[in-house]
């Protein structure tokens, strides 16, 4: 099945349900860069009490359409609030898994969609007018990006020296781990918010899209090592370019 026959799928299932207010795709399809590798980003809106009848619903159309070899149900509370799943079908690419949110009609958090952020949703049907922008809180997220630059310059007297460490001991695999987590980790947040503050908080994903070249070609050269005297030379590098930005950012 290609992804498109799987949305056709799952639309098909949802539409006829009184409940469900409005379904709508997130992820690549909301910033048209959906391909064949992508997976489906459901994300439903229905009235109050139907969370397990709509995942019923789903599981049942998908399970006609194709064997379903894999199922996740995400733990309660999820990190944004609301009931999740995911789904692998036996007759789909195995890149293409099938997440499906469901939000409840009264739950004051059922829309993160902010366009600078998620993208513009791509409707299926809203026959009750619930799929809006919500525009980004600039106030908010001028307050969440210092938090974020103060966090990383408190913390860098402490993990820089765990790095420095790790190498001198020959630790190769400890020094690795450490020279991703302490400094390449914060290297990429620090270029977020340097050039993509909506999006700041989302690591590695969707660089390429969201940083100017040259910076995406520095942290893929920092980001592979050869050997522990190249990861020295690299984590002497990342560090330089940690304290400028640093010192940029203010």
């Amino acid at each position: 099945m290609r992804r498109e026959q799987v949305i056709e799928v799952l639309k098909d299932a949802l539409l006829p349900l009184g409940w469900v207010n409005a379904a709508w795709l997130g992820g690549s399809d909301a910033f048209g860069r959906a391909d064949e590798l992508s997976d489906v980003d459901l994300q439903v809106d229905v009235d109050d009490g139907h969370v397990a009848a709509t995942f019923g619903a789903v599981e049942a159309a998908l399970a006609a359409a194709s064997p379903i070899v894999a199922r996740l149900v995400m733990p309660m509370p999820t990190w944004h609030g609301h009931a999740q799943r995911f789904y692998r079908l036996r007759d789909t690419a195995e890149t293409c898994a099938v997440d499906v949110v469901v939000f409840e009609r009264s739950d004051p958090r059922r829309y993160y969609n902010q366009p600078e952020r998620h993208g513009r949703p791509l409707v299926l049907f809203d026959r009750a007018g619930v799929v809006r922008p919500v525009p980004l809180d600039q106030a908010e997220l001028a307050a969440t990006l210092a938090r974020a630059v103060a966090g990383i310059r408190q913390r860098l007297p402490f993990t820089l020296p765990q790095v420095a460490k790790d190498i001198r001991r020959g630790d190769a695999l400890a020094a690795l781990a450490s020279y991703h987590r302490y400094l390449l980790a914060p290297l990429v947040e620090l270029c977020r918010v340097r050039h993509a503050p909506a999006r700041h908080d989302f690591g590695t994903r969707y660089t390429r899209d969201d940083l100017p070249g040259d910076v995406q070609a520095t942290l893929v050269e920092l980001s592979f090592v050869a050997d522990l005297d190249d990861l020295a030379a690299k984590a002497d590098r990342a560090g330089r370019l940690l304290r400028d930005l640093l010192e940029e950012l203010g």
